[in-house]
């Protein structure tokens, strides 16, 4: 096993692994965007692209409680360089992800050695989920970047008592949850983890978690009362509740709030998520990891042992808690953080069992090899339009209403804010009509509305769009939900979207 390093060496290690990772992250965005033009990544990705011009939480732009530094963020990035807005969103996840990242191989690197923590980064920052996020019009990305830099000072901070890092650590935090509120799951979890393990170690740690929490109170203050005004006191806090008992009831429990007769299902497309976001190295990794310390646990020191095991409780902790707050059956970007914690276990047994140059070859081969699969699958991500985005490009004629669900969202991308209308049933389409004083002779209306056999004779298809193939499943962030046969504007593969235009008068 190699080495410990010290502080000031790790910082410079960490340092170069961020600006690598941003490098190919930021790369591969300017490649696959074309004229600065990028598409938004799903529901809430459009959500985020239109906040960048015009913020409203009403309209879900982005969606509550307002991801405010991320909003402000994209506006500076879209105002200084020109670049589009969904672009300036992307820009920002790919600028900070890499630098959690490289926070967290300066903490393996102060513990275990340099090799550890270029192990770590050679993990998890080519890993399909990771990557994908680090380049998508969301906030996942960027918000786990910086959670886990925050993550890492604290640690620093509870290690040696550095009054400076707490500081640091509560300013990281503060930003965090200005990027991504829902950081405060993963925060909290940590913070809990790393509590013990700093006891574990017997030092103290109640002055540096203070400050920490103080200096992040403080920063929040900053952000938080500004956008409050802006959106209106009673406003914000029913939008957010709202939005908080969506997750919870709409996409939470997919797995433990299923039907008896339906979990086995769930839960076997929950294994296949994690196992798409894993990915076949760290799936391998881990067991070939497991088996060596099984083999070698007599010669192995137990910091080693501690660490692994602090960061797989981190992921499974995470991981519970995902399971029952957010939506992570087919649709896995909510279990980012899972893969940085997994290749962060992983590290520090590799650098120990990979002493044998010929075994140390081998899985470097390996890793690299899977980095330039991963290439190639997310460049397949950012190349190739989500269904909606295809049909927002091919809709005839903007002045036309749209009613749709997910799909149409993509709409008011084109089209301005506003011009997709929701709707789940063909009746809702006819209400809202009925109330216009002069109601145009044809709308558009997507295949995710639910229109009777009797109603479908006045609709007439002007489309289908595909998401493309070769984008990987871990990556198809926007799945197209799919009405009953029975009430039929059914599309009967995943990732497909019809549009139809619906004649209002004879």
């Amino acid at each position: 096993m190699s080495q410990p390093v010290d502080i000031r060496t790790a910082c410079a290690l960490g340092l170069r692994v961020w600006a690598a990772l941003a490098a190919l992250y930021v790369g591969l965005l300017l490649v696959s965007a074309r004229g600065s033009l990028l598409f938004a990544d799903g529901y809430d990705g459009v959500g985020f692209v239109l906040a960048v011009t015009d913020f409203d939480l009403s309209r879900f732009q982005p969606h509550p409680p307002g991801f405010p530094l991320l909003v402000l963020c994209s506006r500076l990035l879209h105002a200084v360089f020109a670049v589009s807005p969904s672009l300036s969103v992307a820009l920002v996840s790919a600028l900070l992800l890499p630098l959690g990242l490289g926070a967290v191989s300066m903490w393996l690197a102060v513990l275990h050695g340099r090799a550890a923590a270029l192990w770590f980064a050679l993990l998890a920052g080519p890993n399909i989920l990771v990557w994908g996020l680090g380049v998508a019009t969301l906030s996942d990305g960027a918000g786990l970047g910086l959670t886990l830099a925050a993550l890492s000072a604290v640690a620093g901070a509870l290690s040696t008592g550095s009054r400076r890092l707490a500081v640091v650590a509560g300013v990281l935090s503060g930003c965090a949850l200005g990027v991504r509120p829902q950081s405060a799951a993963l925060l909290a979890l940590g913070l809990a983890s790393l509590v013990v393990y700093v006891g574990w170690l017997r030092r103290p740690w109640q002055r540096p978690l203070v400050i920490a929490a103080a200096t992040s109170l403080f920063v929040g203050l900053a952000w938080l009362p500004p956008l409050v005004l802006t959106v209106g006191p009673q406003r914000f806090a029913a939008l957010c509740l709202s939005h908080a008992r969506g997750h919870f009831a709409d996409f939470g429990g997919r797995v433990l709030g299923t039907p008896a007769d339906a979990r086995l299902a769930s839960i076997q497309l929950f294994l296949r998520t994690l196992a798409a976001a894993l990915g076949p190295v760290l799936l391998v990794g881990l067991a070939l990891c497991g088996l060596w310390l099984a083999r070698h646990r007599r010669t192995i020191e137990i910091g080693t042992y501690f660490s692994g095991v602090f960061f797989l409780v981190s992921a499974t902790a995470y991981l519970a808690l995902a399971l029952l707050a957010v939506r992570v059956t087919g649709d896995g970007r909510h279990l980012g953080p899972v893969p940085v914690l997994v290749a962060a276990a992983m590290a520090p047994v590799l650098t120990t069992a990979a002493r044998r140059r010929g075994l140390r070859v081998a899985l470097l081969t390996v890793a690299v090899a899977a980095a330039l699969l991963n290439a190639r699958a997310v460049l397949a991500f950012r190349r190739n339009p989500a269904a909606g985005a295809q049909l927002a490009a091919a809709l005839p004629d903007c002045s036309v209403p749209v009613y749709g669900a997910r799909a149409a969202r993509y709409v008011d991308l084109r089209c301005g804010a506003g011009t997709a209308q929701p709707a789940v049933y063909l009746g809702e389409v006819l209400s809202d009509l009925a109330r216009r004083s002069n109601p145009p002779r044809e709308v558009f209306v997507t295949s995710e509305v639910i229109a009777s056999p009797a109603s479908q004779r006045r609709l007439r298809s002007v489309g289908r769009f595909c998401l493309a193939a070769d984008v990987p499943s871990i990556l198809r962030i926007e799945s197209t939900p799919r009405p009953p046969k029975s009430t039929s504007l059914y599309v009967d593969t995943p990732g497909c979207v019809e549009l139809f235009a619906y004649r209002v008068l004879p």
